[in-house]
């Protein structure tokens, strides 16, 4: 199962250096949160139906035919045979993935029988968080993988070829989180189960009657489920890996406010889909005394079984600093995590690196910039308040630089306020891969008040040309075989996400100045959470050291007491969800480089339409396997130049 995931948002940071609040926007398939990375999802263990490949023998002794002139054509259908049974091993990849998990299949597509997926009463349950698993979590992926590798790939289509290698980065990025699973915080603030069970169960969609009736099993799942969240936390105590108690009280607090305020807001969601469906009035009123009996029983006596766990186990935590501090384990943690929200094979010394290095281009940057532009930008009327009004505007801009969305369908409304964790702005709940039709991007209006381009920026990052546009343009690439549509690659969908969103500023009258401004605040916060990250998780950064790092970018106060000191903000937000701001930065900064890249090979000839599909194609992917795309690609738009320039020559 999935966490939500989450992006940073920083407001204006003038050259006076006033620092504001980081916030986080997102991308999320809607599932609860699991406590075993290797198995999100889980890789599934029975491919028997794919059987190993190699080399097809041909009788040639009965053929008349010459060994010479035979194998050409014995080679034609063993590599066709080889590219039907990798479709075939995709297909069933893709299959076995919705049969481990009913719950975000439900996200997924619209009906998993369609893809020959059956699921047994005893199946509908919302997940497993036991160490137990990991072990099995493990076997599984060793056996996708293993499979996997017994194709030949030099046999496979180009675009197989493609699909092949970025199946494997998937499979060795969750085989990076091996023995780790004690070690990740499962009530963490912004990850964390509280911070995600009320807005999975308050966008599951009934269709029909049966739905219901699976939403109410996962809803009473719930109490089963955070049952084995507290025996996870009594295991993470007797071995040790307990959080601190700054980190407890974040996670006490979290847990009270959807303890008290998500009753409501999943009785009301609840009833409004129910008047939506064509069921009789009996049915209508049953469903909805059922829904509000669940909630009293199993859903909100759940947290306070978590507060109480938590409250419990307070103090037995033996680390209050970063990752680093569970020595060479929380050091491989740290290093998976930082593989997998990078969506690249970078370590956590080589990211250091590559922060600090561009902290020096964007500081360069911060001072060529005249005063007047980051004027511009604070004081700037768009002359457009609502959020529907904003993403109008940029559906009607969009084509300028990017192909024409394959919808313009979209929902838009602002999350209750018990739903408003703090340091989130808005998520986009993905539309089924099989059903376009319905996307839903929610806002945190207490982030975005009073902030017409954080509003802006943020709508564009969560619908169009972001999430929302990148996301339903890959379900209808039929080129794109579905397990490629079902498979995270965060650092990449951010990334893009980030890289538009700073594009849409482009359908402003800003100066150059403001919009440099504003892409200097954007890009310096990330920068600046990220490496304090590094610092903090990987290098054992304390609070002082996260001091004197900040100092040198914000007036920062050393009063670490201080309940709104930025430091400790800073510091406690890191350690407890480590990594989280890391996707949106270095994601950020790969899709500029790719973008700069192609722009300086091309010159003149670069057409930003052209560059995007071409991205957009690829779908979510590891940047190495996007870096070798691209020089495919650019060495495809060269020889184009240079045969429509030798056909005009004839002229």
């Amino acid at each position: 199962m999935f966490f939500k995931r989450e992006k940073d948002k920083k407001n204006l940071c003038s050259i006076t250096k006033s620092v504001l609040s980081i916030t986080l926007c997102a991308a999320i398939l809607l599932s609860m949160a699991a406590c075993v990375p290797t198995s999100d999802p889980e890789a599934p263990s029975d491919t028997s139906s794919v059987s190993q490949k190699g080399p097809l023998t041909g009788n040639s002794s009965n053929d008349n035919k010459s060994e010479a002139s035979s194998k050409p054509d014995t080679d034609i259908k063993t590599a066709e045979v080889n590219n039907e049974e990798f479709d075939k091993y995709c297909d069933d990849l893709f299959k076995l993935f919705l049969e481990d998990d009913p719950f975000s299949a439900h996200y997924l597509v619209t009906d998993a029988s369609d893809y020959g997926v059956e699921f047994d009463s005893d199946d509908y349950t919302i997940g497993e968080v036991t160490l137990e698993s990991e072990e099995e979590a493990v076997s599984q992926t060793m056996d996708c993988l293993n499979e996997l590798r017994g194709f030949d790939k030099e046999e496979l289509t180009a675009e197989q070829q493609i699909t092949y290698d970025i199946i494997e980065a998937y499979f060795e990025t969750q085989l990076a989180y091996e023995g780790s699973s004690v070690m990740q915080n499962i009530f963490s603030p912004m990850q964390g189960v509280a911070a995600n069970l009320a807005d999975n169960f308050t966008n599951y969609t009934f269709y029909e009657k049966d739905d219901v009736d699976d939403y109410l099993l996962f809803l009473k799942d719930v109490e089963r489920y955070m049952g084995q969240c507290c025996d996870f936390l009594d295991e993470q105590s007797k071995k040790g890996y307990f959080m601190s108690d700054e980190i407890a009280d974040k996670a006490i607090d979290t847990c009270r406010q959807h303890m008290d305020g998500d009753g409501e807001q999943l009785i009301s969601s609840f009833n409004e889909k129910i008047e939506k469906l064509d069921i009789s009035s009996s049915d209508k009123k049953k469903y909805k005394q059922q829904n509000e009996d669940y909630i009293k029983k199993h859903y909100t006596p759940s947290f306070k079984k978590v507060i109480d766990k938590i409250t419990e186990l307070k103090g037995t935590g033996k680390n209050d600093g970063g990752l680093c501090g569970y020595g060479d384990e929380g050091l491989s943690y740290y290093e998976a995590l930082i593989k997998d929200n990078t969506s690249s094979n970078m370590t956590p010394k080589e990211l250091a690196s590559f922060l600090d290095n561009y902290m020096i281009s964007i500081m360069a940057d911060l001072f060529l910039t005249p005063e007047e532009g980051f004027d511009e930008a604070e004081n700037y009327d768009m002359g457009m308040d609502t959020a529907e009004e904003m993403l109008n505007f940029l559906i009607e801009n969009v084509e300028k630089d990017f192909p024409k969305p394959v919808t313009t369908q979209y929902d838009v409304q602002y999350l209750p306020e018990s739903s408003e964790t703090e340091n989130i702005t808005a998520y986009y709940v993905l539309s089924r891969i099989d059903d376009i039709s319905e996307n839903n991007i929610r806002v945190n209006r207490s982030a975005v008040k009073d902030d017409q381009i954080l509003l802006y920026t943020t709508l564009a990052h969560e619908g169009f040309p972001g999430h929302l546009y990148q996301h339903t343009a890959c379900c209808k690439d039929s080129n794109l075989p579905n397990i490629r549509k079902n498979l995270d690659f965060i650092g990449a969908t951010e990334g893009w996400a980030q890289y538009v969103g700073n594009c849409s500023l482009d359908y402003l009258d800003l100066s150059e100045d403001a919009k440099s401004a504003l892409f200097i605040n954007d890009i310096l916060s990330y920068v600046v959470i990220s490496r304090v990250d590094v610092g903090v998780n990987y290098e054992g950064w304390d609070m002082q050291d996260t001091y004197d790092y900040l100092s040198t970018f914000y007036e920062v106060d050393d009063n670490f007491e201080d309940e709104d000191n930025l430091v400790a903000e800073f510091y406690y937000m890191v350690i407890a969800d480590p990594a989280s701001f890391i996707p949106y930065t270095i994601g950020y900064i790969k899709m500029i480089e790719m973008r700069n890249e192609a722009e300086d090979e091309l010159g003149s000839d670069f057409d930003a339409v052209s560059y995007h599909e071409w991205l957009i194609g690829m779908g979510a992917a590891p940047f190495e396997v996007y870096e070798s795309q691209l020089a495919v690609w650019l060495n495809s738009q060269k020889t184009s130049d240079a045969k429509n320039t030798n056909l005009f020559a004839k002229f």
